[in-house]
């Protein structure tokens, strides 16, 4: 079975918060997997744990600092199948924080491969300027999560989704102004590639990329063909 998306969900809380949950729309699906993002405005109080009621384990991909703002990348695989609100715990309060999930069908339960990270504080509005960076993924077939997040107080922006990528999720800080989103696509051949993004305003910007390898497919050996009719020498 190749990789696919299956659904997402975002939440972001305003200062105060040490706690984001997200709850997907519909069941999770045993032996699937869930990619994150989060983010957090002040730099000072870092993440603590992230959890879901179904008792999944996440493990951390990446991480950043960068404009007194910090962000990262978790995943839980091969996970157990029900109602999912993953809980996002941080070790202090702060004026923003942030989370977008994915869940992934037809994914290796080990799945993780390549995933860049970066930080930019000027990138510029040129198309796919925001970038996290390029790596190549070790198989083909993978499925590449994307995410990018605004690391500055500035206000009055859009994001767009990287060429060849579907946008998911999207988190709004103020009217018109879009703080972070989600992209993904499946890579069919192996070759290196970003999670990019276009900006309509300069901003400063962190932008992750997670490269989750398929499900191996197992190809039966074709039985020989016997010979019919005398063998002559």
């Amino acid at each position: 079975m190749p990789a696919a998306f299956v659904q997402a969900k975002s939440n972001s809380g305003a200062e105060g918060t040490t706690t984001i949950a997200v709850t997907f729309d519909s069941n999770v699906v045993a032996g699937n997997t869930i990619v994150l993002s989060w983010f957090n405005d002040n730099q000072t109080n870092n993440l603590d744990t992230v959890t879901d009621n179904l008792g999944n384990s996440y493990a951390a991909i990446d991480g950043l600092n960068s404009n007194l703002t910090d962000g990262g990348s978790q995943y839980a695989a091969n996970i157990v199948g029900g109602s999912c609100t993953v809980t996002v715990t941080f070790t202090g309060t702060a004026g923003f924080r942030g989370v977008i999930a994915h869940e992934i069908s037809g994914v290796s339960t080990t799945p993780l491969d390549v995933n860049p990270a970066q930080a930019q504080l000027t990138p510029g509005t040129g198309t796919d300027a925001v970038t996290s960076g390029g790596d190549t993924p070790s198989v083909d077939g993978c499925y590449i999560f994307g995410a990018t997040w605004t690391t500055d107080g500035a206000t009055g922006h859009s994001i767009t989704q990287g060429t060849g990528f579907t946008a998911r999720q999207t988190i709004t800080d103020a009217p018109n102004f879009i703080k972070a989103m989600s992209e993904d696509q499946v890579q069919a051949v192996a070759a290196s590639i970003a999670a990019t993004f276009t900006i309509s305003v300069a901003h400063s910007m962190m932008t992750f990329m997670v490269a989750l390898k398929p499900t191996t497919v197992v190809i039966a050996p074709i039985p020989a063909t016997p010979l019919v009719g005398n063998l002559r020498w």
